[in-house]
C-alpha cells in the first residue's frame, strides 16, 4: 500500500492491504545502514549496497519471501493470519538477519552464489 487506501475501495479489499511502503522502508533500512554496526541486528546488505549490487539484494529478498510463502500457506490470508500483517512481516525481516548469516556461512560462496542457487 502506498499512502492511504481510496475511500471508494471495497472493505474486503482494504483488509488485504496490510503493509505500507513506509513500513517496509523503515524495516529494510536496518539492513543497509552502516551506523548499526554496533547493534545486535547487523546491516547485512550494506556491503552489497555500497558495491552497487542492489539487484542481487532484491533477488535475495524476493527469494526469501517466496520461500516464506511456500512454507507458510496462511501468507495469502491477511484477514485471518498475522504473518502477512506488519507484525508478521516485521518478524520475518528481523529473522532475515540471522538466516542471511547462516546462508552466508553454509555456502562459502557467500551472498551472490546463494541467490543464484535459489532462483
Amino acid at each position: 500500500m502506498l499512502g492511504v487506501s481510496p475511500r471508494e475501495m471495497d472493505s474486503d479489499d482494504k483488509k488485504m492491504m496490510t503493509l505500507s511502503q513506509a513500513f517496509l522502508i523503515d524495516y529494510f533500512l536496518y539492513t543497509l545502514i552502516a551506523k548499526k554496526v554496533s547493534s545486535a541486528i547487523q546491516p547485512i546488505f550494506y556491503y552489497y549496497y555500497k558495491h552497487d549490487e542492489r539487484f542481487a539484494i532484491v533477488r535475495f529478498i524476493v527469494s526469501y519471501f517466496t520461500a516464506a510463502k511456500e512454507i507458510l500457506p496462511e501468507w495469502d490470508n491477511p484477514k485471518e493470519s498475522m504473518i502477512s500483517k506488519s507484525v508478521g512481516v516485521g518478524a520475518l525481516i528481523k529473522v532475515l538477519n540471522y538466516v542471511f548469516i547462516k546462508i552466508f556461512i553454509e555456502y562459502n560462496g557467500g551472498f551472490n552464489s546463494q541467490v543464484q542457487q535459489v532462483d
